[in-house]
């Protein structure tokens, strides 16, 4: 793989998250640093969350034209915690670790192991929680300097249309600031934005790069309902980017990004649906390295759709059943080598084990191809989850 290749794939799997509403789901957005503008007031904060979640994904790649495969499979242990740490200040937690496998064939197979970094942010919440201040970390405390074979394994789990939930094994000391505002239009509407900053710290890419990401600022602006059994809350995010360095040379310009995020839910007494879309729209990427002559230094990114859909049913007071469906719409881009869908549909059971924990199992059947009819993909995915609050 040529070092352009190993940027742009390394670069291209750091660009991707949920931005959240709230404190939890702002847990998930720790999964991959970026900035983040915030928007959550008036929460009701608990004084402490620890989440732990196992997974393991599992993608059979098909070519149609030649008949060859290929098994691309992850297991990822995610840990997440919040801890009240002031009458109006919040400290999370998270890291996470596992590994990742591309099996062209028995003999052939790449793979990369090991921890991620450790991020760390913390929350402050004044004027009557309608301002929002955070500031968070990346410790780098995951594995860099990749071997070739390490390389190859992280790129073929880094396309959105697969799904795989850990991207990235390590990176450099990253500092996040942000701050957001909110107000109240009525008892059951909230209007809120903020604009955050996050410099990424350089690190060894391979045996032979030393790579200083660019940095990003994100500009937020939301609005949330919440009324009785039902709640809604949309986002609307710009993030832009500063050039990337490759052993002290300018390599990469990231293209601008607009983010749609809407999320809604709906409550009954027995039964419940919770629905979450995102669509992200990207400019063009400039490549700065040098190429071979004739080669295109632009690199045009399609649209990216997400959708997941949550019906539960609660028959008694410890259990939850849940139906599952995603679906997944991919561009072709820098990361994403082919336009591509993909689609899970399956269940869940929650189980409260006590007051504050719940048991979490989950499993889906994955299924999705190419836009072109070409590759037909087939998978499975399970995950099994504690979850404490107090």
């Amino acid at each position: 793989m040529s070092r352009t290749q190993t940027i742009a794939a390394v670069r291209g799997a750091s660009r991707t998250a949920v931005l959240g509403a709230s404190l939890t789901a702002a847990l998930v957005v720790g999964a991959v640093p970026r900035a983040v503008a915030d928007v959550a007031f008036a929460q009701e904060r608990t004084l402490y969350t620890a989440m732990g979640q196992n997974s393991l994904r599992t993608w059979v790649v098909k070519d149609k034209q030649t008949g060859d495969q290929r098994t691309l499979r992850q297991f990822a242990s995610r840990w997440f915690g919040t801890i009240k740490t002031g009458p109006n200040a919040e400290l999370v937690l998270y890291t996470s670790g596992g590994f990742a496998q591309d099996h062209a064939s028995d003999v052939d197979v790449a793979e990369i192991r090991g921890i991620s970094d450790v991020k760390l942010k913390g929350f402050y919440h004044v004027a009557s929680d309608q301002l929002l201040l955070s500031a968070g970390v990346n410790l780098p405390t995951g594995i860099t300097k990749l071997s070739d074979e390490q390389v190859r394994a992280a790129s073929a789990v880094a396309p959105n249309v697969y799904g795989f939930r850990q991207k990235r094994y390590g990176e450099g000391f990253d500092l996040d600031l942000g701050v957001s505002a909110g107000k109240h239009l009525s008892p059951d509407w909230t209007l809120g934005g903020g604009v955050s900053f996050l410099h990424k710290g350089a690190y060894d890419l391979d045996l032979s790069t030393r790579y200083d990401p660019g940095s990003e600022i994100a500009f937020t602006v939301g609005a949330d309902f919440a009324g009785g059994r039902a709640t809604a809350a949309t986002d609307l995010v710009y993030r832009l980017f500063t050039s990337d360095q490759t052993n002290g040379q300018k390599s990469f310009d990231e293209g601008g990004q607009l983010e749609l995020n809407v999320r809604s839910s709906v409550r009954g007494e027995r039964f419940g649906l919770d629905v979450s879309a995102r669509d992200v729209v990207k400019s063009s990427n400039t490549i700065l390295a040098p190429l071979p002559a004739g080669t295109d230094d632009r690199v045009d990114n399609g649209n990216n759709f997400w959708l997941w859909v949550t019906p539960s049913y609660q028959p008694s007071e410890v259990v939850a059943l849940k139906g599952l469906f995603e679906y997944t719409a991919t561009g072709q881009g820098q990361q994403q080598p082919s336009s591509g869908w993909a689609t899970g549909f399956g269940g869940g059971i929650d189980l409260q084990l006590r007051p504050s924990a719940i048991l979490e199992a989950r499993a889906e059947r994955l299924v999705g191809g190419s836009q072109a009819k070409n590759v037909d993909l087939s998978g499975w995915d399970v995950l099994l989850g504690l979850r404490v609050q107090h």
